[in-house]
C-alpha cells in the first residue's frame, strides 16, 4: 500500500470554513479549538473529497 501524504490542503466556502490553507502537516497532527470552531467540518472536507484505493 503507498503511503498517501497531504503536502498543502486549501478549503474554500465548505460550510462554516470561509478560507482556510493548511501546510506542512505532519504524519501525526493534532487539531485541537473550542466547540464550534470547524473542527469537524474541516475533516468532513477531507471526506468529502476522499478518494478510493485504487
Amino acid at each position: 500500500m503507498t503511503e498517501r501524504v497531504i503536502r498543502r490542503l486549501k478549503i474554500e466556502n465548505f460550510k462554516s470554513i470561509n478560507s482556510l490553507e493548511v501546510q506542512g502537516l505532519a504524519p501525526f497532527s493534532v487539531f485541537a479549538g473550542a466547540n464550534g470552531s470547524g473542527k469537524s467540518n474541516f475533516f468532513d472536507a477531507l471526506a468529502f473529497i476522499h478518494l478510493p484505493d485504487f
